[in-house]
């Protein structure tokens, strides 16, 4: 996070991280648009109108991906064999 302009001396990390926020995207979720309200009331942390354009302008354009994945066992061709279950190695 200290990629995020006024980060940089740690305080609203630590701050974010006593309240379970410890990623960007778990920051941008807990926002939902209203940096300013977020900071005020669940960080406790006031800061300068300019500096939260700035971390605004900032979380948006971290991009948020969802990722799903599964693990199965394949034969020698990599076609999936189904309901098998898998070895270890």
């Amino acid at each position: 996070m200290i990629n995020i302009p006024g980060f940089e001396d740690g305080e609203i990390i630590r701050k974010l991280a006593k309240i379970g926020v410890l990623y960007l995207p778990q920051l941008i979720e807990r926002c939902k648009g209203d940096i300013k309200q977020f900071m005020d009331k669940e960080v406790n942390h006031r800061l300068p109108v300019e500096d939260l354009k700035e971390i605004f302008k900032a979380l948006e354009k971290v991009p948020i991906v969802q990722l799903k994945y599964s693990i199965a066992k394949t034969d020698s061709q990599e076609k999936i064999l189904v309901d098998e279950l898998l070895e270890e190695g």
